[in-house]
């Protein structure tokens, strides 16, 4: 008799991996069972644009998974929402502990991505990068030996940029005086440039450009990129500043490296969304790219300003994630009044004793104006203050897809 709990292969993680995997393993007939405890397609499904994907010139992360996913299920894998909790792998049949019920398999395929989402179970370091991910949005190869520019000095920036600069020949490290206002927190902003330093050189970057800001703002400099419009919204009203240095000194940086595509993190969506845009107002020759939000376990956006958090501001801060989930669950489930939505989300922060609320708002991302109706380009930005830290979190749907 078969039991109903019974697999070949149990698959952690329904990313770009975890579900290339599951179509390669059910098309050769094996008996799959693919656990993922948060969305189908992962992190991949925020991005706009995807390329050279095997197969696929082109693309967007929601299209592509949501056809992998089809294709995995229509040659016979199984899919379960759940949480693992624990591995046994020692006997003959390994047993994966879900929050979900118990199953047993043959064989156990840790795909949770090239930047792991770690599961939490006892023993899971021992499995670490054992998994294999193809990186959709950045073809290593292809940028061999090109100038990569990625923006940012904190940790999380220098992070995300590993990927890239295994194969870049150089790399841009600068934190910018100038978008920072005068009460704010240029002097003890977390910079570490000798871990910088030693991570680009194990991944193969060959130059650092490190200039100091005497370098950058000569004397008598007075000449600014000020953007009217997108600026005028969400971080910016409370940071008149800001936006005018990053575009003053990230047209200073295009023009000194000349770069064929800069990489920026969605969790400044804002800034996302000015640089997008001053790129086009200007005739830039450079293409600009998101990069997916990437995040601790518990869902807490990483930030160099994390630091900054006492135990208990770090263990407050997670409702920032949780309120992301609930926007988009609200969404999901067909609410379309942004008042809803956002009063729902700051019912959810305001729960939490240490949080306080600078904004959580949606707005259009093209224009950054609110909305009434979430239809469109639709951006769902929060700025909170827990003790000294500032952190910022979002989403970013698109209703035309």
């Amino acid at each position: 008799m078969k039991n109903e709990n019974m697999y070949d292969v149990m698959i952690a993680g329904a990313g770009p991996a975890g579900l290339t995997a599951a179509i390669y393993l059910a098309r050769a007939c094996y008996r799959v069972l693919v656990v993922e405890k948060e969305k189908i397609g992962g992190q991949i499904t925020i991005t706009e644009e995807v390329v050279n994907y095997p197969g696929i010139e082109k693309t967007d992360g929601k299209s592509l998974t949501a056809a992998m996913y089809r294709q995995a299920k229509n040659f016979g894998a199984e899919f379960l929402m759940a949480e693992v909790e624990k591995l046994d792998v020692d006997g003959e049949y390994k047993i994966v502990h879900t929050n979900k019920g118990d199953f047993s398999c043959y064989g156990i395929l840790h795909a949770t991505g090239a930047h792991p989402r770690m599961l939490g179970f006892e023993g899971e370091k021992r499995f670490k990068g054992r998994g294999v991910a193809y990186c959709a949005t950045c073809d290593g190869e292809f940028f061999t030996g090109k100038e990569i520019f990625v923006v940012g000095g904190g940790y999380a920036a220098a992070e995300e940029s590993v990927f890239l600069t295994k194969y870049a020949s150089h790399v841009t490290v600068f934190v910018n005086p100038m978008q920072f206002g005068p009460t704010e927190d240029l002097e003890s902003y977390p910079r570490d440039l000798d871990a910088d330093a030693k991570l680009c050189e194990t991944t193969g970057a060959d130059v650092i450009f490190h200039p100091e800001p005497e370098e950058m703002y000569k004397p008598g400099f007075c000449s600014y990129v000020n953007m009217t419009g997108l600026p005028d919204a969400l971080c910016g009203l409370t940071r008149p500043v800001h936006f005018k240095g990053v575009c003053t000194v990230v047209n200073k940086l295009f023009n000194i490296v000349q770069p064929d595509r800069a990489y920026f993190g969605q969790k400044d969506a804002q800034q996302l969304a000015i640089i997008m845009r001053m790129v086009t107002d200007l005739n830039m020759d450079m293409e600009i790219v998101g990069c997916p939000i990437i995040r601790e376990a518990d869902g807490l956006a990483k930030s160099s300003r994390n630091i900054y958090l006492k135990p208990e501001e770090r263990q407050a801060a997670v409702v920032l994630s949780k309120s992301v989930k609930l926007g988009q669950k609200m969404i999901e489930d067909g609410e379309r009044d942004e008042k809803k939505i956002v009063a729902a989300m700051k019912d959810l922060i305001g729960s939490e004793p240490l949080a306080d609320i600078d904004y959580v708002e949606m707005v259009d991302m093209d224009t950054m104006k609110s909305i009434d109706i979430v239809e469109g380009h639709v951006l769902c930005a929060m700025a909170v203050r827990f003790g000294k830290a500032r952190l910022i979190d979002n989403f970013i749907l698109d209703m035309n897809k």
